[in-house]
């Protein structure tokens, strides 16, 4: 019977201590829950603003293979007139230097002298 009335007496303090125990708990969870709920939502605009930037990159690396090419065919186009140039120009010396061989004048080519 001394337990019992023993008990009795501890009961109430043992049942505060869980109590506050059970309520520091819950009171704990629901601050990781709002915690984590606000990271969510912070990550998640990140991950917009990420993306955007992305997107970004894209059509402007796009734009720019697209300048590169356009370049590229310009290149192209004007070796081959350099090269037609070239042709010309060639033919035109050797035309010089035929004239000037039938009329028995140097040219700087190194064509005969006279």
């Amino acid at each position: 019977m001394e337990i019992l009335i023993e008990f009795m007496k501890t009961a109430p303090y043992v049942a505060i201590i869980i109590w506050y125990t059970l309520s520091l708990r819950k009171s704990e969870r629901e601050e990781r829950t709002a915690r984590d709920q606000e990271w969510r939502e912070f990550l998640t605009g990140q991950m917009a603003g990420t993306l955007r930037a992305l997107d970004e990159v894209s059509t402007n690396l796009k734009q720019l293979t697209e300048q590169v090419r356009t370049m590229d065919v310009r290149v192209a186009l004007i070796h081959s007139m350099m090269d037609d140039h070239d042709r010309h120009a060639e033919r035109v010396a050797n035309a010089v230097d035929a004239l000037a061989t039938q009329n028995g004048i140097s040219t700087i080519n190194g064509a005969k002298h006279k």
